[in-house]
């Protein structure tokens, strides 16, 4: 439900304190590194998040799921989320150089891939997800301590101004006893994290929907008209046959459903 981001790391024992708290059900703390990761060989750096969790096997938040490899992960071993992996074109077993902020460099090994369904697909954010554990952040050079706090609160069909009662509850008494929480963080309970842009998307690709069928139904008007225009002789001679407003009618439509089908045939595939 939300997510509080601390300014320093903490003692992991403190989500054992916040699950105590008035209104939450849950809380699970987190650490995550900003690292840089690379293909060796390869010159180009990617944007990769470490997330280091304590133990791979007690995941109550924001669980993961194994999709292929090993699982949990030993040191110096990184499980890729499936579309970062695919993002990077490597496979189970590879290796990923990674630099931290503080320029220290370290091989990892990807001994598996996992699934993260309330994480971003790297296709989308450009963005490398993975998942360590503590001593592979030791390692680094970092500290392995949280940083982050996920909460599940309680009750069911939660409101969003629920949630936010909580979660200002809970921060207050957190920075009451000296810890500084740089940000907070709940999105609208029941939907993706990305809900929002992608509604956004849907509306633009839409919108430029009903433009090209407006565009394309007036470049048929106008292709028909020109047939119309150029047949003017025949359609007079098939008039003074016989031929009725709607038999006449009836031949035109039926080229405008010709070109409406080869437009599916082609379309459609695309």
């Amino acid at each position: 439900h939300a997510t509080l981001y601390f300014r320093d790391t903490f003692d992991l024992d403190l989500h054992e304190t916040v699950r105590n708290f008035r209104g939450v059900k849950e809380a699970q703390a987190r650490r995550t590194l900003e690292v840089r990761g690379q293909k060796p060989g390869d010159e180009e750096w990617r944007n990769l998040t470490l997330t280091a969790i304590a133990d791979f096997k007690d995941v109550r938040i924001n669980r993961i799921f194994t999709a292929g490899g090993k699982f949990p992960p030993a040191q110096d071993d990184v499980l890729m989320e499936q579309s970062a992996l695919e993002s990077l074109g490597l496979e189970v077993g590879a290796q990923i150089l990674v630099e931290t902020p503080l320029r220290k460099q370290r091989l990892l090994t990807i001994a598996g891939v996992v699934r993260d369904p309330g994480a971003p697909s790297s296709m989308f954010t450009g963005r490398l997800n993975g998942f360590v554990v503590d001593d592979t952040i030791d390692a680094l050079g970092e500290e392995a301590r949280p940083d982050q706090m996920l909460l599940h609160m309680d009750g069911e069909k939660l409101t969003r101004d629920q949630v936010q009662a909580v979660l200002k509850s809970v921060r207050n008494r957190l920075e009451g006893s000296g810890l500084a929480v740089v940000w907070s963080w709940a999105p609208p309970p029941g939907q993706h994290p990305l809900q929002d842009p992608i509604n956004t998307l849907l509306l633009i690709l839409g919108a430029l929907g009903v433009l090209v069928l407006f565009l394309s139904g007036f470049l048929l008007v106008n292709t028909i008209n020109a047939i119309l225009t150029q047949q003017t002789r025949q359609i007079g001679i098939m008039k003074s046959m016989g031929a009725t407003t709607g038999q006449i009618a009836v031949l035109y439509l039926a080229l405008v459903f010709v070109y409406g089908m080869v437009s599916v045939l082609v379309a459609v595939p695309l």
